[in-house]
Formats: C-alpha cells, sequence, structure tokens
C-alpha cells in the first residue's frame, strides 16, 4: 500500500513538471509574439518617419487649385464684342485684297471687284457691293488717317506758348509783374451763369463720350488712326462694265493702261491708242507684230482688221502706215511723226540695225 501511495505521488509531480514546462513554452512564445509586433510597429513609425511628406492636405490642393484658376483668368483676353469682331473681319479682309493686287502686279495682270467673291475674301456680315464700297473708300483715304489742321498747326501753338512762357519768365527775373487782365462785372457775371449750368456741361461730356467710344468698322478705325492699311500704291482704273485695279510699284502705269485696253476688249480703241503712245513717247511708229505679244495676245489678222476698221471711219484721220523694204509694217500718229520720219524709223528698226556690225 505504502509503495503505491509513492508511486501515485511521483505521478502527480511529473504531471506538475510537464504542466510548468509547457506553461513556460506558451509564455515563451506569447512574449517573442509580442515583441516581434513591437519591433514590427517601430520599423514601420522609422519608415514612416524617414520617408518625405508629399502628401498636400486637402485643403491646401484646394487653394492651389484656386490660385490656378485666377491665374488664367488673368491671362485670359477679354471676350470681343460683336463690333470689334466685325472691324477685326474687315482689316484682315482688306489687307488680304491689297495683297491679292500687289501680287497679281507682279504677275502683270489687273485685278477686277469680282475676283472677291469668288475667292471668299468678303467678311460674312457684308454684302459682295458693301466690301466693293468700302475698299475704294479705303483707297480713297490711302488706308492712313488724315492729319487735322490742328495737328498741323500743333507744332506753331506750341512754339508760341513757349514764347509766351519764356516773356513771363523774363519779366520776373527783371522785378515786373506779368501782365493780366482785368475782370469786368460782366465776366464775373458770365463766371456765375457758368456755374449754374453744370447740368449742361455733364451732358455735354455724355456727348463727349459717346463720341469717343471705340469707332465701328474699317474704314471708321482707320479714320480715327486706331487702325493702319497703307494703300497709297493701289491705283483704279474705270471701265465700261467693271473696275480695274492694280499696284503702281510693281506694275508700270503705260502697261496698267494696255492690260486695261486688252480686258476691254475693244480693238479699235486699244490699235489707235497704242499707235499714238509709241508716236508721242519715244517717238517711233508701232510694228503690227507688237499687238501680237501679251497683254493684248491679238493675230496678225486682228491687227490688220483694226487697222481697216480706222481707215473705214473718220475718227482717227491722224492714224497712218508705212512699210519697211522688207515688207513689215508700221503704224504711226502724224500728230507726233511726219511721214518721212516714220519711214526712216520704220526702215531703221527692221533692216538697217542689223546690217551695222
Amino acid at each position: 500500500m505504502e509503495e503505491n501511495s509513492s508511486l501515485q505521488d511521483e505521478e502527480k509531480d511529473s504531471s506538475n513538471e510537464k504542466d510548468s514546462l509547457n506553461s513556460s513554452v506558451n509564455s515563451n512564445a506569447d512574449t517573442s509574439s509580442a515583441n516581434a509586433a513591437i519591433s514590427s510597429d517601430k520599423v514601420s513609425d522609422e519608415a514612416n518617419s524617414e520617408a518625405p511628406s508629399n502628401a498636400i492636405p486637402n485643403n491646401a490642393q484646394e487653394i492651389l487649385d484656386q490660385q490656378d484658376a485666377q491665374q488664367q483668368e488673368t491671362n485670359q483676353e477679354p471676350e470681343k464684342t460683336p463690333e470689334q469682331l466685325q472691324t477685326e473681319a474687315e482689316v484682315n479682309a482688306l489687307k488680304g485684297v491689297f495683297a491679292d493686287i500687289r501680287h497679281q502686279s507682279r504677275m502683270s495682270n489687273l485685278v477686277t471687284p469680282d475676283r472677291w467673291a469668288e475667292r471668299a475674301m468678303i467678311p460674312e456680315h457684308l454684302s459682295s457691293q458693301q466690301f466693293v464700297d468700302l475698299v475704294f473708300d479705303v483707297i480713297a483715304t490711302g488706308g492712313v488717317a488724315e492729319k487735322s489742321e490742328s495737328e498741323d498747326s500743333g507744332a506753331d501753338e506750341d512754339a508760341n506758348a513757349a514764347d509766351g512762357s519764356a516773356a513771363e519768365d523774363t519779366q520776373a527775373v527783371q522785378g515786373k509783374a506779368p501782365q493780366t487782365s482785368e475782370v469786368s462785372a460782366d465776366d464775373a457775371a458770365s463766371d456765375q451763369e457758368g456755374d449754374s449750368s453744370g447740368e449742361d456741361m455733364t451732358a455735354d461730356a455724355d456727348e463727349a463720350d459717346a463720341e469717343n467710344s471705340e469707332p465701328v468698322g474699317a474704314l471708321a478705325a482707320i479714320k480715327a488712326g486706331i487702325v493702319s492699311i497703307p494703300c497709297s500704291d493701289i491705283v483704279s482704273m474705270e471701265g465700261k462694265d467693271t473696275m480695274y485695279l492694280y499696284s503702281n510699284k510693281l506694275m508700270t502705269d503705260v502697261y496698267a493702261r494696255w492690260a486695261f485696253l486688252a480686258n476691254e476688249d475693244d480693238r479699235v480703241a486699244t490699235f489707235v491708242e497704242c499707235v499714238r503712245q509709241e508716236s508721242k513717247t519715244y517717238p517711233r511708229p508701232m510694228i503690227y507684230r507688237a499687238l501680237t505679244h501679251h497683254p493684248f495676245d491679238l493675230t496678225e489678222d486682228e491687227v490688220l482688221d483694226a487697222w481697216k476698221a480706222t481707215q473705214e471711219t473718220n475718227l482717227y484721220p491722224d492714224i497712218k502706215s508705212c512699210t519697211a523694204s522688207n515688207g513689215d509694217v508700221y503704224f504711226y500718229s502724224d500728230k507726233y511723226l511726219d511721214e518721212n520720219y516714220a519711214k526712216a524709223l520704220a526702215e531703221y528698226y527692221s533692216v538697217e540695225r542689223y546690217m551695222s556690225p
């Protein structure tokens, strides 16, 4: 019995030792887990503290967005009024028309107004005739504002004012008081009446403000000196059915006249004017082949037909012809060349000048 009791006590002691050991192991494991968790939190906190903070608080971002929006509004140009847009369209169209006229003159061509509608050069708010009228109105001004008489006399007035000021300064230096006009009772009464007319002055000021408002349209802007479209080189010629334009900086007036006659397609008038021009200007007779070149582009038969037409009427008695020894036919006006001189020049131009060494 005593042995059995002793064995049971030993088994209890052994069981208690195992429980104690397991409890110690579990405690160590819990401690390690806790330590690992604490260590991980520390590492995370340290990492967060070392990393730079790029995040912007919501309220700060909103402020930045508002500032950007305000900056964009500041940089944005104010919206143009319909009148300003119309004026701008007219100015651009006029510049395009004058540039095209100069280009065509360089190419030895005249320009007619119907070209502007064909090439869609007319602003949308204007009709074709309105734009044509605008072009010729601007050409009449030269495309720049006229100097007023007040501007021309401004320098003289400034000079007179300077002289008057200098005289007063001289009197002051010499101990004399500058001369002043006496104020009469009538002047004083007039001043009082002027003070009582404040309302009228306000109305006049309002009218002046209306007059000083921005002009509408290219022509008004040019006259006001706001816009300048120089076009003093643009010349117009009136035909039977249309107008012709060219730049006298890029096409001579004589050639422009020839092109005008060719476009008008009056062969007799063209023939007569060219013959007279050659006889008067150079002076020399005109060979029949002259009108076969540009801008006339007539055939030899058409030239001879024009000559015959002048002979069948009594309208051009001064137009004559002569023939060189090689058969070349010349025409001249006896208003400017006599017959013998015309024949001598015809012989020289067609024969003799080729025989000279």
